[in-house]
């Protein structure tokens, strides 16, 4: 990529429950390794030694993998059939059940938890998408700093990931794809790629449906490890004088939902969540997805979570009156299921900013 850059972007039950089997022998993940972050001028060292040792540890059926790190040729060249892809923003497994055609089934992506070391996330440029109509949100990135980017690594075809480029903007020169290390429960290492950025500027904060995207792949990592519990995202952009500073306050993506979580949702928001319980076979196309949704409800008198509660038995008959497509069964179904969230649970967070709208935060 450009010389000396170093940055990155991207702008399930039942499966959870199997990859949560297929994980039950990992540890889960402990302290970083290095108590403080390396300077951005020593990460070429870093990245160095730790070609050196993946080189003598690598199983024999990715030996051609090996020889390319250790040629500094990059993967794309080589992984024809197979990639391993980091994601560390809105590409969760949900997500890119809806973005690949076919769709796959979950378990054939194989995601596992993993995290870059030395690196921090931040949010850069603009996505006209992900934010409402004439209000872009910034997306995700990572540059060198003190700390770690937590994701989760998935196998896709080289028909996905073709796929997955044009999402990313790979064509339009606004991202391309770079091979990193990336560091495993229990303490292996693993080659994979990521989106890097051209430009990492901040530009416009991160909209709350794209947080909540971002908030949604970091749960689907906390179940394939196992753990219930809250995940905070820190709101970090790149000042122009290259340090990185918060632009806003971390924000939280609760452990479980409650049925005031949900009804605090924006309707954005919301159908993300949404989209996330409906079949893989009959996702929305993320994030254009939230903008045909959420005027499909408006244009029916659907402004929030709480109306769309009240009008649930009448949906499909309103939408009908206007010539409108309805909802097939699956995707009421998974409407259901998520205005059924929380029912009977108590709130389990306390005390920082939540994903919801400005201003709510989740009460202990």
């Amino acid at each position: 990529g450009p010389s000396g850059q170093v940055c990155a972007a991207e702008g399930c039950n039942d499966e959870v429950g199997l990859l949560q089997g297929r994980m039950a022998s990992v540890s889960l993940l402990g302290e970083p390794r290095h108590a403080h972050a390396a300077p951005a001028e020593d990460m070429h060292d870093i990245l160095r030694k730790k070609e050196e040792l993946l080189v003598q540890d690598m199983p024999k059926k990715h030996e051609h993998l090996t020889a390319a790190a250790a040629s500094g040729k990059a993967t794309a060249d080589v992984m024809k059939t197979t990639h391993l892809i980091f994601s560390y923003g809105s590409n969760s497994v949900s997500q890119l059940c809806g973005r690949f055609s076919p769709p796959p089934d979950p378990a054939d992506l194989a995601p596992q938890p993993a995290k870059l070391l030395h690196m921090q996330r931040i949010f850069a440029g603009k996505s006209s998408r992900w934010g409402p109509l004439g209000k872009p949100s910034g997306v995700a990135g990572i540059v060198p700093g003190d700390g770690e980017v937590l994701g989760i690594v998935t196998r896709m075809t080289s028909d996905q990931v073709a796929q997955l480029d044009k999402f990313e903007g790979v064509h339009r020169g606004l991202h391309y794809r770079q091979e990193v290390l990336a560091e495993l429960p229990g303490g292996g290492s693993i080659w994979c790629e990521v989106y890097m950025r051209v430009d990492n500027t901040f530009k416009y904060p991160p909209s709350p449906a794209y947080l909540f995207a971002v908030g949604l792949m970091l749960r689907e990592r906390a179940a394939l490890l196992g753990e219930q519990t809250h995940v905070r995202i820190p709101c970090l952009q790149v000042d122009d004088d290259g340090t990185v500073s918060s632009f806003d306050d971390a924000q939280i993506y609760p452990a479980r939902w409650t049925a005031k979580d949900i009804d605090a949702l924006s309707l954005r928001q919301f159908v993300v969540l949404w989209n996330a319980e409906k079949p893989v076979s009959d996702k929305w196309t993320m994030p254009t997805g939230i903008r045909a949704i959420v005027g499909k409800l408006r244009d029916i008198g659907i402004h929030t979570v709480p109306d769309l509660r009240r009008g649930r038995a009448s949906l499909n008959d309103k939408l009908n009156e206007r010539d409108d497509s309805t909802f097939n069964d699956g995707t009421l179904q998974a409407l259901d299921a998520v205005l059924a969230l929380g029912a009977d649970e108590a709130p389990v967070m306390s005390g920082a900013s939540s994903l919801g709208p400005p201003g709510y935060a989740l009460a202990q």
